[in-house]
């Protein structure tokens, strides 16, 4: 699990997850079923074309990739997930 901590820290939400998810050997057909949303849903947000999904939503990606026993790298989705937000929050506003 070493390895999912080497991504550049200028990632973005969707690469890390995209990379998390790569790394757990989970299809985005396996995650988006098992979260109850659809594949496209999934891929956009792994492409930066949909806005990182909210917190009760997040908690069950995590739950998902098992990540609930690596704290940084759960972390690390929040602080990305909040970070982003936080920017189309304030590109809209402008």
């Amino acid at each position: 699990m070493d390895d999912l901590n080497l991504e550049p820290e200028n990632a973005e939400f969707g690469q890390y997850l995209r990379s998390l998810r790569q790394a757990k050997k989970i299809s985005i057909r396996q995650l988006a079923k098992a979260v109850s949303k659809t594949p496209t849903y999934i891929s956009d947000i792994e492409k930066g074309n949909n806005k990182p999904p909210e917190r009760e939503l997040l908690d069950r990606i995590i739950a998902t990739l098992h990540l609930e026993e690596f704290p940084d790298i759960r972390n690390r989705l929040y602080d990305l997930a909040a970070k982003e937000k936080m920017f189309r929050q304030i590109l809209k506003n402008t």
